[in-house]
Protein backbone atom coordinates (compact mmCIF):
# COMPACT_ATOMS: atom_id res chain seq x y z
CA UNK A 1 0.00 0.00 0.00
CA UNK A 2 2.97 2.41 -0.40
CA UNK A 3 1.59 3.87 -3.13
CA UNK A 4 -1.08 5.46 -1.40
CA UNK A 5 1.35 7.05 1.06
CA UNK A 6 -0.42 5.87 4.13
CA UNK A 7 -0.30 8.74 6.95
CA UNK A 8 -1.63 6.76 9.38
CA UNK A 9 -3.58 3.74 10.50
CA UNK A 10 -4.55 2.96 13.89
CA UNK A 11 -6.61 -0.29 14.35
CA UNK A 12 -10.47 1.19 14.58
CA UNK A 13 -9.49 4.46 15.53
CA UNK A 14 -8.19 6.77 12.52
CA UNK A 15 -7.47 6.10 8.93
CA UNK A 16 -6.18 8.41 6.26
CA UNK A 17 -4.80 7.58 3.10
CA UNK A 18 -3.45 10.39 0.34
CA UNK A 19 -2.36 9.68 -2.96
CA UNK A 20 -0.04 10.93 -5.52
CA UNK A 21 -2.27 13.14 -8.20
CA UNK A 22 -2.42 11.40 -11.84
CA UNK A 23 -3.01 13.48 -14.35
CA UNK A 24 -6.78 11.87 -15.78
CA UNK A 25 -7.08 9.27 -18.11
CA UNK A 26 -3.61 8.39 -17.44
CA UNK A 27 -3.28 4.53 -16.30
CA UNK A 28 0.01 2.23 -16.76
CA UNK A 29 0.55 1.06 -20.09
CA UNK A 30 -0.57 -2.60 -18.86
CA UNK A 31 -4.17 -1.42 -18.70
CA UNK A 32 -4.22 0.77 -21.44
CA UNK A 33 -3.10 -2.37 -23.95
CA UNK A 34 -5.88 -4.31 -22.55
CA UNK A 35 -8.64 -1.36 -24.55
CA UNK A 36 -8.83 -0.92 -28.33
CA UNK A 37 -10.04 2.52 -29.25
CA UNK A 38 -11.84 0.39 -32.33
CA UNK A 39 -13.60 -1.17 -29.97
CA UNK A 40 -15.37 1.77 -28.21
CA UNK A 41 -18.49 2.72 -29.31
CA UNK A 42 -19.75 6.23 -28.92
CA UNK A 43 -23.07 7.09 -27.47
CA UNK A 44 -25.37 8.54 -29.80
CA UNK A 45 -24.44 12.05 -30.12
CA UNK A 46 -27.03 15.23 -28.54
CA UNK A 47 -26.95 18.40 -29.85
CA UNK A 48 -26.33 20.73 -27.42
CA UNK A 49 -28.42 23.19 -28.83
CA UNK A 50 -31.35 21.38 -28.31
CA UNK A 51 -30.12 21.29 -24.33
CA UNK A 52 -29.94 25.00 -24.19
CA UNK A 53 -28.38 28.21 -25.47
CA UNK A 54 -25.85 28.11 -22.54
CA UNK A 55 -24.60 24.37 -23.02
CA UNK A 56 -24.10 25.13 -26.55
CA UNK A 57 -21.94 28.43 -26.46
CA UNK A 58 -20.01 26.24 -23.99
CA UNK A 59 -20.07 22.96 -26.62
CA UNK A 60 -18.63 26.00 -29.18
CA UNK A 61 -16.42 27.94 -26.97
CA UNK A 62 -14.31 24.57 -26.34
CA UNK A 63 -14.29 23.24 -30.14
CA UNK A 64 -15.96 20.40 -28.76
CA UNK A 65 -17.21 20.09 -32.57
CA UNK A 66 -14.29 19.87 -33.92
CA UNK A 67 -13.25 16.87 -32.22
CA UNK A 68 -12.86 14.29 -33.97
CA UNK A 69 -14.79 10.75 -33.50
CA UNK A 70 -11.18 8.24 -33.19
CA UNK A 71 -10.02 11.13 -30.61
CA UNK A 72 -13.16 10.65 -28.81
CA UNK A 73 -12.86 6.73 -28.55
CA UNK A 74 -9.24 7.35 -28.08
CA UNK A 75 -10.11 9.51 -24.52
CA UNK A 76 -13.04 6.37 -24.11
CA UNK A 77 -9.70 3.41 -24.40
CA UNK A 78 -7.99 5.70 -21.91
CA UNK A 79 -10.87 6.57 -19.69
CA UNK A 80 -11.99 2.75 -19.41
CA UNK A 81 -7.75 2.02 -18.37
CA UNK A 82 -8.22 4.92 -15.61
CA UNK A 83 -11.35 3.61 -14.09
CA UNK A 84 -10.29 -0.09 -13.97
CA UNK A 85 -6.42 1.12 -12.71
CA UNK A 86 -7.53 4.17 -10.48
CA UNK A 87 -10.46 3.44 -9.17
CA UNK A 88 -10.82 -0.78 -9.13
CA UNK A 89 -7.28 -1.47 -8.53
CA UNK A 90 -6.68 1.24 -5.87
CA UNK A 91 -9.92 1.11 -3.97
CA UNK A 92 -9.59 -2.57 -3.72
CA UNK A 93 -5.90 -2.18 -2.60
CA UNK A 94 -7.38 -0.16 0.75
CA UNK A 95 -10.15 -2.24 1.68
CA UNK A 96 -7.59 -5.41 1.36
CA UNK A 97 -5.53 -3.39 3.85
CA UNK A 98 -8.03 -2.59 5.97
CA UNK A 99 -9.63 -6.06 6.28
CA UNK A 100 -6.29 -6.90 6.95
CA UNK A 101 -5.87 -4.36 10.02
CA UNK A 102 -9.25 -5.75 11.02
CA UNK A 103 -10.67 -2.64 10.08
CA UNK A 104 -13.62 -2.19 6.76
CA UNK A 105 -13.91 0.87 4.82
CA UNK A 106 -17.51 1.31 6.64
CA UNK A 107 -15.62 1.57 10.41
CA UNK A 108 -13.52 4.49 8.45
CA UNK A 109 -16.64 6.39 7.48
CA UNK A 110 -18.29 6.15 11.10
CA UNK A 111 -18.64 9.33 13.28
CA UNK A 112 -18.06 12.07 10.58
CA UNK A 113 -19.40 15.47 11.60
CA UNK A 114 -21.75 17.24 9.29
CA UNK A 115 -21.38 20.87 9.41
CA UNK A 116 -23.40 22.94 7.90
CA UNK A 117 -23.37 27.15 8.03
CA UNK A 118 -26.81 28.71 6.97
CA UNK A 119 -27.34 32.20 8.77
CA UNK A 120 -30.59 32.94 9.23
CA UNK A 121 -31.54 29.76 8.45
CA UNK A 122 -29.95 27.13 10.84
CA UNK A 123 -29.53 28.28 14.40
CA UNK A 124 -25.67 28.78 15.65
CA UNK A 125 -24.52 25.88 18.26
CA UNK A 126 -27.35 23.73 17.11
CA UNK A 127 -26.29 19.91 17.46
CA UNK A 128 -27.85 16.72 17.06
CA UNK A 129 -26.76 13.69 19.29
CA UNK A 130 -28.37 11.14 16.93
CA UNK A 131 -26.63 9.87 14.03
CA UNK A 132 -27.76 11.65 10.64
CA UNK A 133 -27.28 10.30 7.10
CA UNK A 134 -26.71 11.44 3.93
CA UNK A 135 -30.55 11.13 3.21
CA UNK A 136 -31.08 13.94 6.24
CA UNK A 137 -29.57 16.50 3.65
CA UNK A 138 -31.90 16.83 1.52
CA UNK A 139 -35.23 18.20 3.68
CA UNK A 140 -32.85 20.41 4.15
CA UNK A 141 -31.90 21.97 0.98
CA UNK A 142 -35.56 21.78 0.05
CA UNK A 143 -36.35 24.25 3.38
CA UNK A 144 -33.57 26.23 2.27
CA UNK A 145 -34.74 26.22 -0.91
CA UNK A 146 -37.83 27.32 0.14
CA UNK A 147 -39.85 24.42 -0.66
CA UNK A 148 -42.94 23.44 2.18
CA UNK A 149 -44.66 20.86 3.19
CA UNK A 150 -42.36 18.23 1.42
CA UNK A 151 -43.02 14.08 2.36
CA UNK A 152 -39.83 13.94 4.49
CA UNK A 153 -39.91 10.19 4.67
CA UNK A 154 -38.63 9.90 8.50
CA UNK A 155 -35.65 12.19 7.39
CA UNK A 156 -34.06 14.76 10.35
CA UNK A 157 -34.46 18.60 8.25
CA UNK A 158 -31.54 20.64 10.60
CA UNK A 159 -33.52 24.12 9.76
Amino acid sequence: MNKFNVISIRAREEFRAYSKYVPPYMAPSNYTNKYCSDDMVLPEFVDPGNLGDRLAKHHKALRYDKISESDLKETMRYYHASVEWGVDLQIGEILQTLEGKGMFLYDALLHVPLIWYAPGHIKQGLSFDNMTQCVDIFPTLLELAGTKNQDQLGMVNFT
